[in-house]
């Protein structure tokens, strides 16, 4: 999966991923940190559709770059993610503070663009916390404070609350 440890130079690298952004507008790029933390963001949002990059975390592997690639995929295509993705609950989008864009998260957008990413140049996905089983959802991490907090899961009455307000049925969850 490591290009670098596959022994490509990082010339190589970067030459792949520009080369990725000149055919399909963007490349994603999967990260795993020593102590197996897993993110993915895109390079070439901004610069291709002048939509913000995505990132997203603390998801399965595999589910995480599809859900990144499928969002990606729609502003490749409509340069902006469906509203309709947003408001049934699928996924919620944060902007990505600073403070954590100045760190190495980001390392190859910022190798790419000899800069730090603004506020609001990067947008967190969420996945709602219904789509979460209860050991999950508190584990989501956010970053869109200087201070990274968990994501407290919501009640059962909160969820309830929520269907009901969104117009869904609600069923029994045991």
């Amino acid at each position: 999966m490591c290009k670098k440890c596959d022994g490509y130079s990082w010339e190589e690298i970067e030459r792949a991923n520009g080369l990725a952004i000149m055919i399909n507008g963007y490349y994603i790029q999967q990260v795993v940190d020593p102590q197996n933390k897993v993110w993915s963001y895109t390079t070439g949002l901004l610069e291709s559709f002048n939509h913000p990059e995505l990132i997203c975390f603390d998801l399965d592997a595999d589910v995480q770059n599809r859900t990144v690639f499928q969002l990606a995929e729609q502003v490749k295509h409509t340069g902006e993610i469906d509203e309709l993705t947003i408001e049934i609950g699928q996924v919620e989008l944060i902007p990505v503070h600073r403070s954590h864009l100045a760190t190495d998260l980001v390392a190859q957008w910022t190798n790419r663009y000899e800069r730090i990413a603004e506020r609001g140049e990067f947008l967190q996905i969420v996945p709602d916390q219904l789509q979460l089983c209860p050991n999950h959802g508190p584990q989501i991490r956010l970053f869109d404070q200087k201070v990274i907090r968990r994501r407290k899961m919501a009640s059962r009455d909160d969820l309830q609350k929520w269907l009901r307000r969104h117009k869904l049925f609600a069923t029994t969850y045991s």
